[in-house]
């Protein structure tokens, strides 16, 4: 297997500058630990300020956390990895208990350039998606198993792509043949019927459609955002990277909610971020793939 460095993280000083708060102490969490990179930098800003936090680390990819592991070996006696979804947070930590909350919802280099993750609808691997290894939908299921109806949806609801209804058809007319197995193969069936100009940004957004389904992504997101309130701290930050309108509307949604005063009670938190950060110029230049991602913090009051 060929190895693959790395992943770069995303807009690092922006991060910091928002979790690392007023010199907090307390539990920090990287509730999406994929390669490491934001919890190294992290580790490394609290160890040049004698900050003695601890760091839990979550993610769902075994892989991740075996990269991971080797990444942040020289922080190994101040961090506790658990390999799990984000939704299931709240079962790990205290009431009221995190000073800084990541989440970074893209994905890894890693996983995007392992063919056999089937991530990519740029090289040849298995259609497959997960996130986890332990459950059981992957893209060959939904492909091959799937009505017409129920794929036509998914690839509107979560890609948010008009041809959806076109697409559907070409994909469970060329099953009909033969099994469809690959993601090259995915791409090769749907060449004919899509635009050479358009092509890569529909595959993008089919890929997208089959990933959030298959790893249930929108359902954790909202269940981790119905729990901020028990379990962070007063000052404690929540620092969410989407990378995509669905996630990004659900955060903004959330925390515009959260920093709102009802009738009934205070304001929850206050919003950090009234106008969304991205990457600059110079990251996107050197970081393609960091072009569509957006930062949103909100701070418990």
């Amino acid at each position: 297997m060929i190895e693959i460095p790395f992943h770069k993280p995303v807009m690092v000083s922006d991060v910091l500058n928002y979790w690392i708060s007023t010199n907090s102490e307390g539990l920090y969490v990287d509730a999406t630990g994929g390669d490491g990179g934001h919890s190294y930098a992290l580790l490394e800003a609290l160890s040049q300020q004698k900050n003695n936090s601890d760091l839990l680390i979550l993610d769902r990819d075994s892989d991740a956390l075996k990269r991971m592991q080797k990444r942040l070996e020289k922080f190994s006696n101040r961090i506790r990895y658990i390999k799990s979804d984000f939704r299931f947070l709240s079962n790990y930590v205290k009431a009221n208990s995190i000073c800084g909350l990541l989440l970074d919802l893209g994905m890894s280099s890693y996983q995007l350039d392992c063919p056999e993750r089937g991530f990519s609808y740029r090289l040849d691997g298995k259609l497959d998606m997960r996130m986890d290894n332990d459950i059981s939908l992957t893209a060959y299921e939904i492909i091959n198993n799937w009505s017409e109806e129920k794929i036509r949806e998914i690839l509107y609801s979560f890609g948010e792509e008009k041809k959806s209804p076109l697409i559907a058809k070409q994909i469970v007319n060329a099953r009909k043949l033969k099994p469809i197995s690959n993601t090259l193969e995915l791409t090769d069936i749907l060449h004919p019927i899509l635009s050479k100009k358009y092509f890569n940004k529909i595959l993008s957004r089919i890929f997208q459609a089959l990933r959030i389904t298959i790893n249930e992504e929108l359902d954790s997101l909202r269940i981790i955002l119905d729990n901020i309130p028990n379990i962070m701290q007063s000052n404690g930050r929540v620092i969410i990277i989407t990378y995509h309108s669905l996630e990004d509307r659900i955060v903004k949604q959330a925390f515009k909610s959260y920093s709102r005063k009802s009738d009934n009670s205070n304001k929850l938190f206050k919003l950090l971020t009234r106008k969304v950060i991205s990457p600059s110029k110079e990251e996107i230049k050197e970081n393609s793939r960091a072009r569509s991602a957006k930062i949103r913090v909100i701070e418990k009051i």
